[in-house]
């Protein structure tokens, strides 16, 4: 049985979210990944917050601690002649590229997936970009936001009297990430057995019509559009109190209508069982009750009745949850610079090969390793690239 559940060595000049993701969770399962940074600047992410009492600095950016636990960090300037070429000596033995440049950037520099196999024909490269590398969207620029306004995601959230709404952070470029991801072990198990690498053409757009799910088809089938239905759930029989989110007196909980008579038990209320309450004199009657009660007790009393009810839960909340505690969900790392991080882990378990959460590299921190020690260049050559720019 090997040690890690990934053998693989993996270069990734990704600084986008999805395409630091896709490394990330490839690094996590025992894969060698060597991010490559911009020579002093490093990669974008690192000037993105947050910081530690709001103060900039490089090497304690939340979101990129996040997206580059487990990797090793070497700075090159691959557009220049000298880089190109270690750049390449790096792919010669590597199993996979993730390449997070535009379309057809790194075809100029003469490093797309076309040239790079003539010299190593099992690398697959994965390309992880807003639109892919084909079709009239292919060069438009665009950002998260951008990508939910178009994916027609956007057009679902939010209240169905008010205008569209974006869900918060990155979900479609961590979505992004994990189709990448997937994409990239399914081209290395095809490589198992035809002994060849190949293009993994992904679009981060394209990966946002699987958070989509039913809509599309609903129109398909049905010619009805989702409309955008607040904190209900939609798609239920509006003469019926659907799921809902409601306050109590710390808090918000989500309530379903549940089973005849278990919100009466629950409540002390029997007309809460009435067929055609209308909806507002069903959440008035509710008011009073959930507003004397902590969202953590309305959701343990539900569930002893076998209410589907929780608590709408802060991020705070989450890193103290007992289901996270015991399932060991959130690791604790040591990082030089930063200090003390809790990092998220992997969403499924294996027995034998586990995730490994360690922390993310400073800038150029393996430069000596890998340039000398898996490249054999002597401690004199790397002065000499670092002080003409290449590293």
């Amino acid at each position: 049985m090997p040690e890690h559940a990934l053998e693989l060595r993996v270069i990734e000049l990704a600084d986008s979210v999805a395409g630091a993701y896709c490394g990330k969770l490839l690094a996590g399962f025992g894969a060698a990944v060597v991010k490559v940074e911009r020579p002093e600047r490093g990669d974008p992410l690192r000037a993105h917050g947050p910081f530690p009492d709001d103060e900039p600095h490089p090497e304690r950016s939340g979101l990129f601690l996040h997206l580059n636990t487990g990797k090793q960090s070497v700075t090159l300037d691959y557009a220049s002649e000298s880089g190109k070429r270690i750049l390449r000596r790096l792919l010669d033995d590597a199993d996979v590229l993730i390449d997070g440049a535009a379309p057809g950037v790194l075809d100029d520099l003469g490093l797309g997936h076309a040239a790079l196999a003539e010299s190593n024909p099992k690398l697959v490269t994965t390309s992880v970009t807003a639109f892919g590398q084909s079709g009239p969207y292919r060069d438009l620029h665009s950002t998260e936001l951008t990508r939910f306004a178009l994916s027609g995601y956007m057009d679902l959230t939010g209240f169905p009297d008010r205008e569209p709404l974006k869900t918060w952070g990155y979900l479609g470029e961590y979505m992004g990430g994990v189709c990448a991801a997937l994409g990239t072990m399914s081209a290395l198990a095809a490589r198992d057995e035809s002994g060849r690498g190949q293009h993994v053409d992904h679009s981060v757009f394209e990966s946002m019509l699987i958070l989509l799910g039913m809509p599309p088809f609903e129109y398909r089938y049905l010619g009805e559009v989702y409309k955008r239905a607040g904190n209900d759930t939609p798609g239920v029989d509006s003469s019926r109190m659907p799921p809902k989110v409601l306050p109590t007196s710390d808090g918000y909980v989500q309530m379903h209508r549940g089973h005849e008579g278990m919100l009466t038990l629950l409540t002390g209320e029997p007309r809460l069982e009435e067929p055609d309450l209308p909806r507002e004199e069903y959440e008035a009657m509710l008011g009073p009750w959930l507003a004397a009660r902590e969202k953590e007790a309305v959701a343990r009393e539900a569930q002893e009745l076998r209410l589907p009810y929780t608590e709408v839960n802060s991020p705070a909340d989450l890193l103290r949850d007992v289901q996270h505690e015991a399932r060991g969900v959130f690791a604790t790392v040591q990082h030089p610079v930063a200090g003390e991080l809790r990092q998220p882990g992997a969403p499924f378990k294996l027995s034998a090969t586990p995730w490994e959460t360690r922390p993310a590299p400073l800038l150029g921190e393996h430069n000596l390793a890998v340039y000398g020690g898996q490249l054999g260049y002597s401690a004199q050559e790397i002065t000499q690239l670092r002080q003409r720019g290449v590293i």
